[in-house]
């Protein structure tokens, strides 16, 4: 009678959390399983492939997550810079698509930050995420390199430095591994990524046109076509008063660099050392 009167209140309740906690269980095990059969085997396949290091410079969680995106058709495998070339190869005769296996290294857009014109001091803390909620900067360009180091501090190669002369953010292509942290922390978005065989970039993004740009930053493009005519190859183009360059037919010549008034098409060489194929 004792046990009975101390233990029987608080059987019921055991008993329902057992209960409780067997459909749970159940539950948990034949949905995890179902989602199982459904997963899609060719995100374990490009899984696989990709480096695994999660280090979210694609813009994703992790690897799996962008694999995931991958076998969705929501992200393209270029947003991988850590993926060596052979494996986005292999990455992409799974998923059935053609891919760039060229290796790539990250570029500044902009290198006018000190001759920038400002639309106000600033004299906050902090770097350009922070600058940039104060009216999107100081600067009067709307994507110049506010030059606060965010690309930097979260470069966890030291690839990334802030040039003496410019004061716009510079890489150092002998340590950048193009894993994309960078292009993720820049507020501008004025970080891309080219190939290493690249020999010319533009090194500004504003979207002014010549007459509205002249008076902001004596370095930025004014869409003056120069280049587009000078180049033999027809690998320039002046698209949204902006020059790009399209790095399947551009050979290195160097003549838009010669004919560039704003000296905003720059030479580039690559430092570090060439993955094997």
């Amino acid at each position: 009678m004792f046990l009975e009167k101390v233990f029987l209140p608080y059987m019921l309740p055991v008993l329902i959390f057992l209960v409780l906690g067997g459909v749970i269980g159940f539950c948990l095990k034949f949905f995890g399983e179902k989602a199982k059969e459904k997963r899609d085997p060719r995100i374990d396949e490009s899984l696989r492939f990709l480096p695994g290091t999660n280090c979210g410079g694609c813009g994703c969680a992790g690897c799996e997550a962008f694999a995931e995106k991958l076998v969705c058709g929501k992200a393209d495998i270029s947003m991988c810079g850590a993926c060596s070339p052979i494996n986005r190869e292999n990455i992409g005769k799974s998923l059935g698509v053609c891919v760039d296996t060229r290796r790539t290294a990250a570029v500044v857009h902009c290198n006018g930050t000190k001759q920038c014109k400002n639309k106000y001091n600033y004299h906050g803390y902090g770097n350009c995420r922070a600058a940039e909620l104060v009216l999107g900067g100081a600067k009067a360009c709307p994507t110049a390199c506010l030059g606060l180091s965010s690309c930097v501090e979260v470069c966890p190669y030291n690839a990334l430095s802030i040039h003496p002369e410019t004061g716009s953010a510079v890489v150092n292509s002998a340590d950048c591994t193009s894993c994309g942290l960078c292009l993720s922390a820049c507020p501008k978005k004025i970080i891309s990524r080219i190939p290493t065989s690249a020999k010319v970039y533009v090194a500004c993004s504003n979207p002014f046109k010549g007459k509205d740009i002249r008076p902001i930053c004596p370095k930025g493009c004014i869409a003056c076509k120069l280049c587009e005519k000078a180049c033999p190859k027809g690998a320039i183009s002046v698209l949204n008063s902006l020059a790009m360059i399209d790095y399947d037919k551009c050979t290195g010549c160097g003549k838009c660099i010669e004919v560039c008034p704003s000296h905003c098409i720059v030479p580039y060489e690559f430092q570090g050392l060439e993955e094997e194929q």
